[in-house]
């Protein structure tokens, strides 16, 4: 299978000045740009989900969300690419299943590599605002880890969003993510 491990990760949302001064903090970094089309699938306390990013498919499952007080996220994830023959064969299984499509989730992704961790400046389409995510994959300590990147990056002022992408695009579409 994939690659199985713990996700860490803490969303802020950032106004046009925090921005600015973020890309001024990463210009020694070049970024990846990435266009992600993401569809949910409805699976209580779990993400399935099967993501289209420039033309490669991916297939990934989440277990349930530890929350921490700080706004950390933490949960196992399991990713895999998969061939685009397969994506609608796995949709119309999962819908057998029991597992409706619940979203679909468009965005513009700057991918910035900072040693440990990925710093990522979303627009998602639909929503308002800019998102910044700091992710690091299962290692000790991850929560300080992110918390010291989150400072040096001028992000401890930004408000934390603990909803996942699908649940705010969801909310502003009036259902359930």
């Amino acid at each position: 299978m994939g690659d199985e491990s713990r996700e860490v990760e803490l969303k802020v949302r950032v106004d046009a000045a925090t921005l600015e001064g973020l890309r001024h903090r990463l210009a020694h970094v070049s970024p990846s740009v990435h266009r992600q089309r993401d569809l949910h699938f409805r699976i209580p306390e779990r993400v399935l989900r099967l993501r289209e990013q420039d033309g490669t498919w991916f297939l990934t499952r989440k277990g349930p969300t530890d929350l921490f007080a700080d706004g950390t996220r933490s949960r196992e994830e399991i990713e895999q690419e998969v061939p685009v023959a397969v994506v609608p064969l796995f949709i119309e299984t999962f819908e057998w299943l029991g597992f409706p499509r619940s979203v679909e989730v468009r965005k513009v992704r700057e991918e910035y590599r900072l040693d440990d961790v990925t710093c990522c400046i979303d627009r998602i389409d639909g929503l308002d605002g800019v998102f910044v995510e700091l992710e690091i994959l299962g290692q000790t300590a991850a929560e300080s880890r992110l918390s010291e990147v989150r400072e040096r990056l001028g992000l401890g002022a930004c408000p934390v969003e603990t909803r996942g992408y699908a649940r705010l695009v969801a909310e502003r579409e009036g259902g359930v993510g």
